[in-house]
């Protein structure tokens, strides 16, 4: 996939996780649950309301996801993540200090601040 700088990199993410949570047959607790619970952290993000912890939360889950999900599903629902976490760990953490680079993101009512 190839984004610009006009996709807010949270907002992509959750769409594909959004994606692996209507896919998942639902048999696995990883699968299962853990796309919505990276879901519900990716909406912190979002909101502005993460932390550094959360970016931590999301590793330490995806790599539970990947090596304990009954099938490829559940395996490679997290891959995403972590590749954008090492490339483009500076957008998350600019969406902490709520500041959203493609201006998406509405933190919780104020007004967005891009980042040129």
């Amino acid at each position: 996939m190839v984004l610009d700088d006009t996709n807010c990199i949270i907002d992509f993410l959750k769409c594909v996780t959004e994606f692996f949570i209507d896919e998942s047959c639902g048999k696995c607790v990883p699968c299962r649950i853990g796309n919505v619970r990276l879901y519900e952290i990716l909406s912190k993000f979002e909101n502005g309301t993460a932390s550094e912890q959360d970016i931590e939360n999301m590793l330490v889950l995806a790599r539970v996801m990947k090596s304990s999900s009954f099938c490829g599903l559940g395996q490679s629902a997290a891959t995403a993540l972590m590749t954008c976490l090492k490339y483009f760990r500076e957008e998350f953490m600019e969406h902490i200090e709520k500041k959203c680079r493609a201006g998406v993101c509405s933190f919780s009512g104020e007004e967005v601040e891009a980042v040129l």
